[in-house]
């Protein structure tokens, strides 16, 4: 896991396009993997910057 903020932040959204193409690709374990390391991700980072993060990634597990 990154340690600066802006790394975190980074690594988020790039799992958060990762679990888009496996679902849309019906890799599941990969989706579900993916969900777990951003789920890590969302609670080191403070929820402030991360809103539209936290969003899309609840929207993604629906």
């Amino acid at each position: 896991m990154p340690r600066r903020q802006a790394a975190k932040v980074k690594a988020l959204q790039q799992s958060l396009g990762l679990i888009r193409t496996a679902i849309n690709a019906k890799r599941w374990a990969q989706a579900r993997y993916m969900l777990s390391r951003a789920q890590a991700l969302v609670n080191a980072l403070p929820a402030d910057p991360t809103v539209k993060e936290r969003e899309q990634l609840s929207q993604l597990r629906k």
